[in-house]
C-alpha cells in the first residue's frame, strides 16, 4: 500500500484553533467560577468566626461585670457583718471600703460591654435567650 502524503486543509487548522481557544476560554471560566465560590465560602467562614469572637467577648465582658458587682455586694455584706460584731470599728471599716472597691475596679473594672464590642468588631452580637422565660 502506497503511503499517501497527509495534507492538512486550512479549515482543519482553523477548526482546531477555534476548538483549542474555546477549551481555553471554558477552562478560564471554570477556574474563575471555582475561585469565586471558594472566596464566598471563605468569607462566610471568616464572618462566622468573627461573630463567635464578638459573642465570646461580649459574654465575657458581661460575666466580668456580674462578678464585679457580686464582689462589691459581697464586700458590703462582709463589712455589715463586721460592723454588727464590733460597732466600735464601723468608721475604720467604712474607710477601708473605698480602697477595696478601688482595688476591685483596678483588677476587674466594670465596663460598657456594648461599646467595647462595637469598638472592636463594629457590631453587638445577638445573644440567644438564656433566661428561659422568653422575655427580652
Amino acid at each position: 500500500m502506497p503511503m499517501r502524503p497527509v495534507t492538512v486543509r486550512r479549515w482543519e487548522v482553523v477548526a482546531a484553533f477555534v476548538m483549542l481557544s474555546l477549551a481555553f476560554v471554558f477552562s478560564l471560566y471554570l477556574v474563575n467560577h471555582e475561585a469565586k465560590q471558594r472566596s464566598t465560602e471563605n468569607r462566610a467562614l471568616i464572618d462566622a468566626q468573627v461573630g463567635q469572637r464578638a459573642e465570646l467577648t461580649y459574654t465575657g465582658c458581661l460575666d466580668q461585670n456580674n462578678r464585679h458587682d457580686a464582689t462589691i455586694k459581697r464586700l458590703d455584706e462582709i463589712l455589715q457583718q463586721a460592723i454588727a460584731k464590733d460597732p466600735s470599728r464601723e468608721e475604720a471599716l467604712r474607710a477601708t471600703r473605698g480602697s477595696t472597691v478601688f482595688l476591685i475596679e483596678a483588677l476587674a473594672p466594670h465596663q460598657n460591654c456594648e461599646q467595647m464590642v462595637i469598638d472592636r468588631f463594629g457590631f453587638v452580637p445577638q445573644l440567644p435567650d438564656t433566661a428561659g422565660d422568653g422575655s427580652e
